[in-house]
């Protein structure tokens, strides 16, 4: 979903760097082994609000399992460089990969190999440092990436393996299933080995919060994912079964964010609606151009499958039927 709304951000205004703000996931989205499952992200302009929804089921009904904000921003400069010596120091226990791995799956959490890139992690006192390198099974293509999922889904998995230690203890570790981020703002990672450093901000039985600071292998800043949340997911199961199968984790509205984004998109789209204007009437459409034409809404559509992934993205007026 993430990388869906970057890669939108990308083709609206051709800028690199923006923000991901208040994700909110409503419902998991699963994909059986060997099949397609068509995606389609939206996006208003009018609010900078995405929306990324499966195609309508039996019923006649989308389905809707993420919306969030856009905005257009640098990655801040000037962020503390990253010692790792220092981090690792202070930890007091360390994992490879096969005890990363192994550990998280006696709690539950199994991960393909395409989406094991921990490849050695540091654990302390609310705080975790993990070295993220790119699997090769994520193909050649993985660097036209704004940040890889696997790659972003290891930063959120060094979350979890800050609760190793009370599952080793012999605490019970309850699952966690993610709820919601209140902002991503990186530069473009890509597919390349990566530090990510977490530092949790809260935590008891029902709900585990931490940013996450990530880093380039020698240590430059490369941006962060701040307030990402996650839930003990026997108690979010239960509170979908009483809500109608929306997850119960909606973060705080920002209702300036839209203002942000058009801020960005003014100029641009006055242009684009100058030019449109001395075209015939009917329908505009256009694919691929690297900057926004004086649209209304955005869809950018993904087939999701198991070990493919195609992209296209439009632009295009709305209708009265959208």
């Amino acid at each position: 979903y993430i990388e869906m709304a970057m890669q939108a951000l990308h083709s609206l205004t051709g800028e690199r760097q923006g923000k991901v703000l208040d994700l909110h996931l409503q419902k998991a989205l699963y994909v059986p082994e060997n099949d397609v499952k068509p995606v389609q992200l939206t996006f208003d302009s009018d609010s900078a609000r995405f929306t990324v929804a499966t195609k309508a089921n039996a019923s006649g009904e989308r389905v809707v399992h993420a919306t969030g904000y856009l905005q257009v921003a640098p990655v801040l400069r000037g962020h503390e460089p990253l010692i790792i010596a220092a981090v690792q120091a202070r930890s007091s226990k360390s994992f490879d990969r096969p005890g990363c791995y192994s550990t998280l799956a006696e709690m539950g959490y199994h991960y393909g190999p395409a989406f094991q890139p921990i490849t050695g992690v540091w654990l302390g006192d609310g705080e975790a440092l993990a070295r993220i390198e790119p699997s090769p099974l994520l193909g050649e293509a993985a660097g036209n990436h704004h940040f890889h999922p696997a790659l972003l889904d290891a930063c959120f998995q060094a979350i979890l393996a800050t609760e190793i230690p009370q599952y080793q203890a012999g605490a019970v570790a309850a699952m966690r299933l993610p709820l919601g981020i209140a902002e991503i703002a990186t530069r473009v990672v890509g597919s390349q080995t990566i530090w990510a450093h977490v530092q949790i901000t809260q935590r008891d039985e029902d709900t585990i919060i931490g940013d996450i600071h990530v880093y380039a292998e020698q240590g430059t800043y490369l941006g962060s994912v701040k307030g990402f949340r996650a839930g003990n997911v026997d108690k979010v199961a239960s509170k979908v079964g009483r809500r109608g199968g929306r997850l119960d984790g909606r973060l705080e509205r920002r209702p300036t964010l839209g203002l942000l984004l058009r801020g960005g998109l003014l100029l641009r789209c006055e242009r684009a609606e100058a030019r449109r204007a001395e075209r015939p009437s009917g329908g505009v459409e256009r694919r691929g151009h690297p900057a926004p034409c004086a649209i209304s809404a955005f869809a950018a559509s993904c087939c999701v499958s198991g070990d493919t992934c195609g992209s296209a993205a439009t632009c295009r007026h709305r209708s009265a039927t959208d």
